[in-house]
């Protein structure tokens, strides 16, 4: 079964990275109503997450964050700021700055965290710290690097600091178009 999983997220992965949007959605439905192993549950409530699903990270990631009994293994950093997203894309800011703020600084899925929440609260300068921060302490060749890239240079654009744009956008646009995915470059030319 867990090879099941594990190609459905790669699948997932790869209709993503492509824009193919209505396949990736489609794919995704399978797993909508299902109770996934606790092994997968992140896996998913981050596709969900790329996906602009938030119910459906909140609805798999509740029961780790909030549970109503003691569990076994409690949640990761990583599953607490991605509940954090969820509940920032529904405009549950407070809730998600509280769940952040009891986290370590310097984990990079928290920042992840901390960045969607100041984006959709427009903190601009927030974010961009965030983002270098995340960006010197994350893998050059991955793609969440190359992301973080591309979302550096959307919050410079709008801060206006146009000379470090037209510096990361030369960067990204000059990465070999086999490693930038097609979504990604779409973004950059946007």
């Amino acid at each position: 079964m867990d090879d099941y999983y594990r190609s459905k997220l790669t699948q997932l992965d790869q209709l993503i990275r492509a824009a193919q949007w209505t396949k990736a959605h489609q794919v995704f439905r399978q797993f909508q109503n299902r109770k996934l192993p606790r092994e997968f549950v992140l896996e998913f409530a981050d596709v969900a997450r790329r996906l602009n699903k938030p119910y459906q990270i909140l609805k798999w990631l509740y029961p780790l964050v909030r549970p109503k009994k003691i569990i076994s293994k409690p949640p990761s950093y990583s599953e607490v700021s991605i509940y954090a997203i969820g509940l920032t894309r529904i405009g549950a800011y407070h809730e998600a700055d509280v769940l952040l703020k009891n986290l370590p600084k310097d984990d990079p899925s928290v920042i992840q965290g901390k960045i969607q929440l100041n984006t959709n609260r427009w903190r601009y300068a927030q974010t961009i710290r965030l983002l270098k921060s995340f960006l010197r302490m994350s893998d050059k060749t991955s793609y969440q690097y190359k992301i973080a890239q591309v979302n550096l240079l959307a919050a410079l654009v709008y801060m206006e600091k146009w000379q470090k744009v037209d510096e990361i956008k030369a960067s990204i646009l000059n990465q070999s178009h086999q490693t930038l995915s097609p979504l990604l470059q779409a973004n950059v030319l946007e």
